[in-house]
Parts: C-alpha cells; structure tokens; sequence
C-alpha cells in the first residue's frame, strides 16, 4: 500500500486493525514488523444550540424588530438557518443570519429559528415577543410671546411662537393678527 518512508490511512470503521511494514536491504536482507492498532469509534455528534437576540426589547405597534442569530454548535458550524417570524409554523420566513418584522398590532407574538449543523443535526429556539400599542400622539401646546408687553397706538409689536408638541414637532403654524377670526 505504499513504499515511501512514511504512510498513512485513514480507518472508516471502528475496529482493530493490523498494520505491517517490510523493510528491505541493499544486501537484500529482508524483515517484517506488525502492530495492532485499535480505532476506537468516533464520537456522534453534539447537536447546536439555537438562540436568538432581540431588538428593540420592548417593541410597540408599527416598530421594525430585529432577531439575531446568536446559535452556536459545539463541535462543527452552523450550516443553515430558517425563521418563522409569523408562527404559521413553517420555516419559511427567512434564511439568513439575522431578520426583520413589523408587527402591526399590540400582541404577544412568537417568533422561532431552526439551525442545523454541518453534521445534519438541528435545533430550535423560540421566544415570545410582547408588542406595546404604538403610543398615543399628544396634542401640541400653542403659545406665544409679545414685545413690548404694553404697546401704544402706532407702534409696532412683534409676537414669538413659544408652542410645544411633547410627542413630537411643529409642523405648521397659522396666525390671526387683525381679529377676523
């Protein structure tokens, strides 16, 4: 099977096998060593451990959320990974390492990845993802300044918005100055 200095073998099956080697020399003297060498099986494989991140935490309605694949597999790689973001029970929502979903009403949602490994062996992690209703808009604080604060007739005032929106920005403004309503 060989006659280099060195050989090797690789055995599929566990078992104990008998290796020989002949040597010969230039005088044509010949010798023969064996040994037994025992394959001990290999060990099966360690299945993955799915996991998973989620962000924000604390989602509300209409809010974009993130998953993050954060799997691990303790004796080869994560070979392929399946989401079902809609638990319809079908891995079917996506394929990659992290995914998206809006969910559009307030609810508890539960949300799934299956990984398999590169020996075939797979995993599922699933989460409950809580969805707060999208918080109710404030309406806006209208205000506004005068100088000088004790006109006269002819002379000219000027007025400052001071308004506020706790929920937001001012988006337009509309002013009565001549009391036509």
């Amino acid at each position: 099977d060989g006659t280099g200095a060195g050989a090797q073998r690789t055995f599929a099956a566990a078992g104990t096998y008998t290796v020989r080697l002949q040597v010969t020399d230039d005088d044509g003297d010949s010798d023969v060593a064996s040994r037994q060498v025992v394959v001990s099986p290999a060990p099966p494989n360690q299945a993955p451990s799915a996991s998973f991140s989620v962000a924000p935490a604390a989602p509300v309605a209409g809010q974009q959320v993130s998953f993050a694949d954060t799997s691990s597999d303790p004796d080869g790689t994560i070979a392929a990974r399946a989401w079902d973001l809609d638990n319809d029970g079908a891995f079917d929502d996506g394929t990659g390492a992290d995914a998206q979903r809006t969910f559009a009403a307030a609810g508890t949602y539960t949300v799934r990845l299956q990984v398999t490994d590169d020996d075939g062996d797979s995993d599922v992690a699933s989460r409950q993802v809580v969805v707060s209703p999208a918080p109710v808009n404030q309406a806006p604080s209208a205000s506004f300044s005068q100088t000088p604060a004790a006109p006269v007739a002819g002379q000219q005032v000027s007025f400052a918005d001071t308004s506020s929106d706790p929920a937001g920005t001012i988006a337009a403004r509309a002013w009565d100055l001549d009391n036509d309503g």
